[in-house]
């Protein structure tokens, strides 16, 4: 337990990950594996416009507060952005779920990191090993691309 006065009740990191979203969409816009990615497909935009709501309502969220109605609607149109985008979970059998199934799943993972976030470093080394995981099973079924953009 810190001493008295040594703590401080009020600390937020504003626009904490500002600068590596900008610098990764930079970098993989500009290395010419990831050009068949930006130009054959509207996946990239779905995901740059989902990353853009969280990014805007999470910086708002910093500054001004926002209730927990506020940034559960936030996530559900950042996974519609996500979906129309075309990333739904196109492995459920039956169509009619695949949407409302793909809004759940997207909402309850972004959920589930936010609440890793109570300890530093959490969020982000489960974060990497999922990544590397997924860049390993990506590899290993030959999608090349999907690898290196884990």
């Amino acid at each position: 337990m810190p001493a008295k006065g040594r703590t401080v009740a009020n600390s937020k990191l504003i626009a904490g990950f500002m600068g590596p979203l900008l610098v990764a969409m930079g970098v993989a816009m500009l290395l010419p594996q990831f050009r068949g990615i930006f130009t054959n497909s509207t996946e990239p935009l779905g995901v740059a416009l989902a990353a853009t709501i969280m990014f805007v309502v999470g910086l708002y969220d910093d500054l001004r507060g926002l209730p927990p109605y506020g940034k559960l609607l936030a996530q559900v149109v950042a996974a519609c952005a996500l979906i129309i985008g075309g990333l739904p979970f196109n492995q459920i059998p039956l169509p009619l779920l695949v949407v409302p199934l793909s809004i759940f799943w997207i909402v309850g993972v972004t959920n589930a990191f936010n609440l890793l976030d109570n300890m530093d470093g959490l969020s982000a080394g489960i974060a990497m090993i999922v990544a590397l995981t997924l860049a390993g099973y990506n590899h290993l079924q030959g999608d090349r691309q999907m690898a290196m953009l884990c």
